[in-house]
């Protein structure tokens, strides 16, 4: 159960609720995450050209990302693995909503891990060292001025909005971010949850244990962009099987797979599946 309460916090610590416990979950996510951030994909001498241009695109979210506050920073370190989030992975528009949304509304008191944390991912990368933009985290998360702010804090990047923004412009009835970020993800919620509320998702399989899903669907995993992006990421798990498990235990676990484009069609063919 602890663990099960752990994964429900990564989920909802960025918008702005408590941390739970003082600790913090999904550590190894936390540390790629913030390595990725400021750091961003290795170039290879064998990347094709659609993997160079996953790669700019993700080096494009990175600076999106290191554009949010030190807290948002955290945020967005803990709720996301960087998989979900990186060019090619997710969709534009999503990623937008998500990132005007990472804010906290309230300056978060980080447990001493985190602190921790960015301190030895220093220690470990000389880049991080020289990087103006990493040093001024963990130098301000915890600092006595940022606990004493209490009041909510407008987010970085609507305060940009606003300042550029004309008198029209300004005057002109516009939905709120946080509502075009809930009608978007409500559209998409039939796609991913068949309308069942979801208690917490689980990913990040080790990649040793995929060929035990057989030679036919281990073959169409390997096939997949995903996969291809996630071996010249590095690392040693993959989002290409995920599960989600529903609150109601007399709901069925969704477990869902990432299989190439050709090979998905392969195997439509093969089980006989009917368009809905």
């Amino acid at each position: 159960m602890a663990g099960k309460r752990e994964t429900q916090v990564s989920c909802t610590v960025g918008k702005g609720r408590p941390f739970a416990k003082r600790r913090l979950p999904q550590s190894a996510v936390f540390r790629r995450n913030i390595l990725m951030i400021f750091l961003g994909p290795k170039n290879s001498t064998f990347d094709s050209e659609d993997v160079k241009f996953r790669k700019e695109s993700t080096r494009r979210r990175c600076e999106i990302i290191r554009g949010l506050s030190p807290d948002g920073i955290i945020s967005w370190a803990i709720a996301y693995a960087p998989t979900l989030w990186a060019g090619g992975s997710m969709f534009s528009d999503v990623f937008d909503c998500l990132v005007d949304d990472i804010e906290p509304e309230l300056v978060q008191p980080w447990p001493t891990v985190i602190q921790e944390t960015l301190h030895k991912l220093k220690e470990d990368e000389e880049t991080l060292q020289k990087s103006l933009e990493y040093c001024e985290v963990p130098s301000v998360i915890n600092s006595p001025s940022n606990q004493l702010q209490k009041l909510p804090r407008r987010r970085k990047r609507e305060r940009i909005e606003d300042e550029d923004s004309t008198t029209e412009a300004q005057n002109a009835p516009q939905p709120s971010r946080r509502k075009q970020r809930e009608t978007l993800l409500r559209d998409l919620a039939p796609l991913t949850t068949s309308n069942a509320d979801i208690d917490y998702r689980c990913s990040e399989a080790p990649i040793i244990q995929i060929p035990i899903l057989g030679v036919v669907l281990f073959d169409a995993v390997q096939s997949s962009l995903q996969w291809e992006f996630e071996r010249n990421l590095g690392g040693s798990t993959t989002d290409c099987l995920n599960a989600l498990v529903p609150i109601d235990r007399k709901q069925d676990i969704s477990i869902t797979l990432r299989v190439g484009y050709e090979k998905g069609l392969s195997m439509i063919e093969t089980f006989q599946l009917l368009p809905m």
